[in-house]
């Protein structure tokens, strides 16, 4: 197994079902009281995040398209 880290920026409501989706998770304590504050607070943005999961092949990729049709955009991915 692998660690992969990425970036999300988006604007308007976090896409919580990309999470499931995606099997990923806010990779730090500030990326949940980004995305947090987010959803309570419904700010516009834009907002980043880093997210993380645990990926089976190092050529495992988030599903960026999937993120775009949220108004996401997926960056900076990082495999260890």
């Amino acid at each position: 197994m692998y660690y992969q880290m990425f970036l999300v920026e988006w604007v308007g409501m976090f896409p919580l079902d990309m999470l499931r989706y995606d099997g990923c998770f806010p990779a730090s304590q500030e990326a949940v009281s980004i995305i947090y504050d987010n959803l309570t607070e419904h700010l516009p943005g834009p907002h980043c995040a880093k997210m993380a999961r645990l990926v089976r092949y190092k050529k495992d990729v988030p599903c960026t398209a999937r993120w775009q049709s949220f108004g996401a955009r997926v960056s900076e991915i990082e495999t260890r």
